[in-house]
């Protein structure tokens, strides 16, 4: 198929920050990596569908995995610590010598769903880069991971 003069052929291997990376330190770099996809395919770069090889989309779910993951032993966390305060008063002013915060119940409220917060910024903030082939599944592997995790997390807890 001859190839249009408009459409620009993808720059790989001309520096390390334009191919894919073959290992993510944390959800940063995940997100960054997505993003330089998101603008790779607003342009007139034509990027091959198979440029998101297996490895990256791996990588990409286990980033969203072990997010999940935290994500979900925070919240429980803070569900423990929270529910008692919330219905023992004498335990919500013995913590509030401490901690006068944790005499407000909306306070605490909201603390307990800091971790839904979190996770509704960051599906609102994945989806306007959402918008190619690539980028598509980048942004798909990473949430499918955070689902994943935190799927697995509430059943594993039944069996204890």
């Amino acid at each position: 198929m001859p190839k249009d003069e408009n459409i620009n052929a993808i720059p790989i291997g001309s520096n390390a920050s334009a191919g894919t990376r073959t290992y993510f330190k944390n959800i940063i770099d995940a997100i960054s990596q997505i993003q330089q996809f998101a603008v790779m395919e607003k342009s007139d770069y034509d990027i091959p569908e198979d440029f998101l090889t297996l490895r990256g989309s791996l990588n990409f779910f286990s980033i969203g995995f072990g997010n999940g993951f935290i994500e979900g032993m925070v919240f429980a966390l803070l569900l423990a610590i929270i529910m008692p305060l919330t219905h023992s008063e004498y335990l919500m002013e013995l913590v509030s010598l401490s901690f006068p915060l944790a005499r407000s119940r909306a306070f605490l409220w909201m603390l307990n769903l800091l971790p839904v917060i979190i996770a509704v910024t960051l599906c609102s903030y994945l989806s306007r880069y959402r918008i190619g082939k690539i980028a598509k599944r980048a942004v798909d592997a990473l949430l499918v991971g955070r689902m994943f995790s935190l799927i697995i997390k509430p059943s594993s807890f039944s069996f204890c």
